[in-house]
């Protein structure tokens, strides 16, 4: 069987991989939610990849006015150039706190927390 290589995963793909563990995350506990809250108290996360050098995952309140006065379970930008990943947690989250690019576990562990903290 032919060996095959595999080199370090770029930035992008560490970035859309976090993505996809946050989205099962919090369609865990929008599910958990279904009949203890109303439709209102379910969270919702986009990723914004438009902006150039930056790859933007938030994870929203549901509600549009919470949402106007930007106010996140938690904001991720991943830098795409290598600078680090900015976080954001919680409505009080002012400024982002920087970690390193390989920091990229920690970060999607505070982000998981903050989802299940979200009304517990």
């Amino acid at each position: 069987m032919a060996e095959v290589e595999t080199g370090p995963a770029s930035i992008q793909e560490i970035a859309e991989v976090m993505y996809r563990i946050l989205t099962e995350v919090v369609d865990i506990k929008n599910v958990a939610n279904i009949g203890k809250q109303p439709p209102r108290h379910m969270l919702y996360i986009t990723k914004q990849i438009d902006i150039p050098g930056e790859y933007r995952i938030d994870i929203d309140f549901p509600t549009e006015r919470d949402a106007v006065k930007n106010k996140y379970v938690a904001r991720i930008v991943i830098m795409l150039d290598g600078s680090g990943i900015d976080l954001i947690v919680g409505p009080c989250g002012l400024k982002p706190t920087r970690f390193p690019q390989t920091s990229w576990h920690t970060v999607k562990n505070l982000a998981r927390q903050a989802v299940r903290d979200f009304q517990k």
